[in-house]
């Protein structure tokens, strides 16, 4: 017998949080003042939050906050206090994203309960039982998993299962999205997303033609499967949008409520679409939850805006325009006008509305109103009614918390010596960083160690000093060992595991210092069926003697030690690895095959101390620093490296890692933004990637890097677009030639926001 299913809904306002307990949802959720992934949404004061848990609990409501934003290091006191207020409050949990958040939370406030959020990238059995493990009481699963991956998930872990439901849908991963970032530094993992994923696309040369919003998602709407969701264990229903009006949450929550409350019945099935159809919500599919479904997720002809389409601006003049409706409109109305060139997005109130040369309070479909736009808007763009100007006027019913009755119970949290105090451990004043160490982390050579790793080797090649920093090399192509420099050899090659390197292995004669420099790297994303190769793979490569890891996720730590046990290779727990992890540094015991040692991927997002502390807490020797990072963040973290820090300094990241791969995706074309931006669509481990035409380069900025206090970066060749010539080239920016090519290098000179 299955426990009833919790209805989760969003609030980002007083009087949608209300609308939502009236309308029957069992747990609202609602974003922390300033650290959530709704940094443009209006921030609740503690006062508000109090006021909302108290109204909460007395209806049998639960009331989580997010905090799941990434936090950086000069973050971590508003950190601490919010964990603290927050505890004191009495929030039912937390939702978070952020390792040094989750460091933070289960070392000083262990009162508080977990969720994992979905920006942590849970995928499949593995990542839960891991997320389980490390103290989280459910987990958030990614949208992309199917019901069937979701019923093994939910089996494999103790922990509460909660799925999204219904509502927008990113078309990346949650927690590998770096569009947004790359663009212009704006991160959708700190909250600030500026959506590229909904902008219009076009395809540059090959038969391709036409372009759309290539990956606008369309919104999930999972009504229809809450008895199979329910079959599968899953513990919590969840409804996106805490950026969402009140009249779309009112609706979305009743209809969800009345299918719950009568399971198997068809008539209240069909009653609960229709309010559905009324939410001002976007086309909806099915997600992922079931297979063969990719056709449906995006409509590319169509923007995917929000809300109920009104037609399209017909004349348009100096801030004026005629529209002839498709749906009726109020004065108060709140509309949004999408222009289709820019692919820009602009929202109104209506305060005026003309009809046949006069001023009405409202219009019907069919008419044809006259009514004020944004200076952007132009002939041809969409328009969408977002909110009804009920909703607007019916928000003064939130005015019946009277948060000011709680500001006495907030000021006695808010100066609680337990915040001095934990502020004073995690986040003393910032000091100047120790003198660097030279760091090649153990169980590779030292760089410039000759390898031997093909034709034409030269013991005595020492053309140059090299670059300042030990460089590590990742890959994806053992080929490539064949072309390295006869000079300047990476400290340590990271080999991406794939069926081709595993085989590339196997046929290569690879021995000495080069095998002793081996790293095998895990992709971010292993989806549940591919979890039987890396079992198999990762077994083989543990009986060959490999036992140096890259890990791109949290949970990968579990599939390691799982394979290890099950090979007996060893009884090694995690418990072993971190008391190794935490040892001064010296080469590895090889003659022992339980030496496992772990390395961070850029993936696992590092932007403060206590994330740092939290990766060697788990027995990760060596970490790097977010992709994402400007140099002021580098300067701070360098200080509060374990064993080591690193940067990958080159390459063609991802800007983001999809499951869907509908028809009309073209693979290995360029496609262009509306402002002109191009890049390329790709296929890796059946993933769709994005990629930079050209790659990312921090290679003329290694002594910058080396006196912010880095140990080593990272030449990242792995999903690169090699043509002739670039490794020679590569060569020589790493010998510190320079290139006339003006190469992008992400946020590093800019600003991460």
């Amino acid at each position: 017998m299955h426990s009833p299913l919790e209805l989760l809904a969003p609030a980002g306002s007083l009087d949608v949080f209300q609308t939502a307990v009236e309308n029957g949802a069992n747990a609202i959720y609602i974003g922390a003042p300033a650290v959530n992934a709704r940094a443009l949404a209006r921030h609740f004061t503690f006062e508000e939050i109090a006021a909302m848990t108290d109204f909460a609990h007395q209806r049998r409501v639960k009331l989580y906050v997010a905090m799941n934003s990434l936090v950086k290091e000069e973050d971590l006191p508003v950190v601490v206090e919010l964990l603290s207020v927050l505890a004191g409050i009495g929030v039912d949990a937390l939702i978070i994203q952020d390792l040094g958040i989750y460091r933070l939370a289960r070392r000083y406030f262990p009162e508080l309960r977990l969720h994992a959020s979905t920006l942590l990238g849970a995928h499949n059995s593995i990542n839960v039982r891991q997320l389980a493990e490390m103290g989280f009481a459910r987990v958030v699963l990614a949208r992309e998993m199917r019901i069937d991956e979701i019923a093994t998930a939910a089996n494999a872990s103790p922990a509460e299962v909660e799925v999204f439901v219904h509502g927008a849908m990113c078309f990346a991963y949650s927690g590998l999205c770096l569009f947004s970032s790359f663009l212009g530094g704006k991160s959708g993992l700190r909250g600030r997303c500026v959506q590229p994923c909904r902008r219009k696309y076009s395809w540059r040369g090959g038969p391709a033609k036409g372009g759309g919003y290539l990956f606008s998602m369309n919104d999930l709407e999972g009504i229809g499967l809450i008895d199979q969701l329910r079959e599968a264990g899953v513990s919590s229903l969840k409804i996106e949008g805490r950026m969402r009006s009140r009249q779309y949450v009112g609706a979305v929550v009743s209809a969800y409520r009345l299918a719950l409350d009568h399971p198997g019945d068809d008539v209240a099935l069909r009653e609960a679409g229709k309010i559905l159809a009324q939410a001002m919500g976007r086309k909806t599919s099915t997600g992922y939850f079931l297979p063969g479904t990719d056709e449906n997720l995006i409509t590319h002809q169509y923007s995917g805006n929000i809300g109920l389409f009104l037609g399209k601006v017909t004349h348009c003049r100096q801030g004026r325009a005629e529209l002839k409706l498709r749906e009726p409109l109020l004065l108060g109305d709140r509309i949004r006008v999408h222009n289709e060139k820019s692919g820009e997005r602009d929202s109104l109130t209506v305060r005026e509305l003309w009809l046949a040369g006069r001023q009405v309070q409202e219009a019907e479909a069919g008419q044809t109103v006259r009514l004020s736009v944004p200076e952007s808007a132009q002939t041809n763009d969409p328009v969408y009614k977002v909110d009804t100007s009920d909703s607007r006027q019916n928000a003064a019913k939130a005015n019946s918390f009277a948060p000011q009755k709680f500001k006495k119970l907030v000021d006695k949290e808010r100066n609680r010596d337990r915040i001095r105090t934990v502020v004073a451990q995690v986040a003393p004043k910032t000091k100047a960083h120790p003198a660097r160490r030279s760091v090649v982390p153990e169980g590779g050579p030292k760089s410039g160690a000759p390898f031997r790793p093909g034709r034409g080797q030269r013991k005595d090649a020492s053309v140059s000093s090299g670059p300042p920093l030990p460089w590590w090399l990742k890959i994806d192509d053992l080929i490539v060992l064949n072309q390295l420099p006869r000079h300047n050899l990476p400290a340590r090659v990271v080999v991406l595991l794939t069926q081709e390197t595993l085989r590339q292995l196997k046929r290569l004669a690879v021995a000495g210092d080069l095998r002793r420099s081996l790293i095998w790297a895990l992709p971010p994303i292993i989806v549940e069926p591919d979890l039987a190769f890396y079992r198999q793979a990762i077994a083989l490569l543990f009986r060959q003697g490999f036992f140096d890891w890259q890990i791109a996720h949290v949970g990968q730590l579990q599939l390691l030690i799982e394979v290890m046990r099950a090979g007996g290779e060893a009884e090694e727990s995690l418990s072993q690895i971190r008391k190794k992890s935490s040892r001064t540094k010296r080469p590895p015991d090889r003659s022992r095959k339980s030496r496992l040692m772990l390395y961070g991927h850029y993936s696992l997002n590092v932007m403060n101390s206590q994330a740092l502390q939290a990766l060697a807490d788990m027995g990760i020797a060596t970490s790097q620093v977010s992709i994402e990072a400007d140099r002021d963040l580098v300067a701070v973290l360098t200080p509060h490296r374990q064993k080591g820090l690193g940067m990958t300094v080159y390459g063609f990241p991802p800007l983001f890692t999809a499951r869907p791969s509908p028809g009309f995706f073209s693979f290995g074309q360029t496609f262009v933004s509306p402002k002109g931006e191009e890049f390329v669509l790709a296929k890796s481990f059946g993933q769709t990637l994005a990629v930079p035409t050209d790659p990312f380069s921090l290679l003329d900025r290694l002594d910058d890097l080396k006196a912010l206090g880095l140990d080593y970066v990272v030449v990242d060749l792995s999903g690169g677009l090699r043509k002739r010539g670039d490794l020679a080239l590569l060569w020589r920016r790493l010998d510190g030639g320079h290139s006339k090519e003006r190469l992008r290098s992400f946020n590093f000179t800019g600003s991460l926001q």
